[in-house]
């Protein structure tokens, strides 16, 4: 971004996200002119057509969605010289000209094309295996991006119950920490992954995966186990058919998850990941794990505190309003760890060191620590609602709420009769309420009723069970 330090640039689209950029750039000497936006009536965005008489110096486009549709219109009429695109990075971002746009274009139009040629190696492979009567029997596990706690600890049950497991991912941190364990994986989008894929007879997922799906045989079955049940609205997702979905209870499958995904059959057996909470953990239980993090909560004396915000839209709220050296002392004072997990899609610079505030890597397992926390603190996450199964204190930290609010389409449900837990929107209210009381256990208890429709049972075997 330095080479356009003191230029004037136009940002397009405008979303809460190119307002995020704009702050940015202004912060480091560049001045934005406005925006340009086709479908945006508003003071400062500007539509193509009227761009003919602009001076300026440089456009930015930053949409992960729609850039190239975009940059092709623009192009038409625009200075294509001029044309950039913008990408987050975990430095903050990263702009590229129209040589490195060109290059990425046909560096994207390879992989399109490899992906095609390994999706009808799928397709044709599965087909055959159907008609020449193969029986299944491998049960393919896939991490996309990461390995998130469902996927991780139901493909662990499986391996050590030798029931032909296999886990896929693309991330290679993760893939080394598998191969050092010894435990059966391969690497997401390989031609292996495909043949492991064709060769499954239930494919276990928790995100949503359009690759792979639609190149199935009817006699493989396909599971979701998405990734936490609460109160935020989920885009209609119904364009895939799953043979089962997993969730935790009837209410959230009425009232959330049969209307917004398309399963043969919605299983209320629980998440594989709270199984931890009920037993000894065992070694393989700990991979992806921080064992130093995992010792400290363990073992250490006085009272720890785990911070696991959610993600949200507008990022500049992404770094909680915190004085963490402040913090710190007031750890010391209270005798307690302050452990912070953020969101797996977060990425922020972290603050110095500091003995009594500890940094979760974001895409480790938190589950194995979670169980030994005293108190937690969050906000709209889904993981409240996991808390829940210990009974133990929650503290919601919405310093944020209002726009929070504003960039969703509300909740499915009045976020505070709902929330087990107490609300605080500044430090001092989140100090005062870790040294106050707990006053919350029916409330808890009320809340656990519509989230949960037992007590927990072991949901693994619950789910093998029920899919073998």
């Amino acid at each position: 971004m330095k080479e356009f330090t003191g230029k004037k640039v136009f940002i397009s689209p405008y979303s809460p996200i190119t307002k995020n950029l704009r702050l940015f750039l202004e912060e480091n000497g560049i001045t934005v002119l406005g925006f340009i936006d086709k479908n945006i009536s508003a003071e400062g965005v500007f539509k193509v057509e009227e761009m003919a008489d602009k001076k300026y110096d440089a456009i930015f486009i930053y949409s992960p969605n729609h850039f190239q549709s975009i940059y092709n219109t623009y192009k038409k009429s625009l200075h294509v010289s001029k044309l950039y695109q913008v990408e987050k990075t975990a430095e903050g971002y990263a702009v590229y000209d129209r040589k490195q746009i060109l290059l990425k274009t046909l560096q994207r139009s390879f992989l399109n094309l490899n992906t095609k040629l390994k999706k009808l190696f799928l397709k044709h492979l599965s087909a055959f295996l159907d008609r020449v009567k193969y029986k299944r029997t491998k049960n393919v596990f896939i991490g996309e991006g990461y390995v998130d706690a469902n996927i991780k600890h139901l493909y662990l049950h499986y391996v050590k119950n030798a029931q032909n497991a296999i886990l896929l991912s693309d991330n290679e941190e993760q893939l080394k920490v598998l191969k050092e364990h010894h435990l059966p994986s391969a690497r997401l989008g390989s031609w292996l992954s495909h043949f492991y894929i064709a060769l499954a007879k239930n494919i276990f997922l928790d995100h949503i995966l359009y690759n792979y799906l639609d190149c199935l045989s009817p006699s493989q079955k396909t599971l979701q186990l998405w990734h936490g049940v609460g109160l935020k609205r989920i885009n209609d997702m119904s364009n895939i058919e799953y043979d089962y979905f997993v969730s935790t209870s009837e209410w959230t499958n009425e009232t959330n998850f049969q209307n917004v995904f398309k399963a043969k059959e919605f299983l209320n057996l629980g998440y594989p990941r709270l199984d931890i909470f009920f037993k000894d953990e065992e070694k393989d239980d700990l991979i992806f794990c921080d064992m130093g993090i995992y010792d400290l909560v363990k073992n250490a004396q006085g009272k720890k505190i785990l911070y696991m915000p959610t993600y949200r839209e507008n990022e500049m709220h992404n770094t909680p309003p915190l004085d963490f050296e402040l913090l710190n002392e007031q750890m010391k004072e209270m005798d307690a760890y302050f452990i912070v997990k953020f969101h797996p899609f977060v990425k922020i610079q972290k603050p110095k060191a500091l003995d009594r505030i500890i940094f979760y890597e974001t895409q480790s397992d938190i589950y194995p620590i979670l169980k030994y926390v005293d108190v937690l603190v969050s906000d709209y996450s889904s993981v409240i609602y996991d808390f829940l199964l210990l009974d133990r204190p929650v503290i919601s930290f919405i310093y944020d709420y209002e726009d929070y609010m504003s960039h969703r389409d509300g909740f499915l449900f009045d976020y505070f009769e709902y929330s087990p837990s107490c609300f605080v929107k500044t430090q001092n209210e989140l100090i005062g309420a870790l040294q106050g009381s707990d006053e919350m256990y029916e409330k808890r208890a009320h809340v656990k009723n519509f989230f949960f429709d037992t007590a927990h049972k072991p949901a693994c075997k619950a789910i093998q069970e029920r899919v073998s």
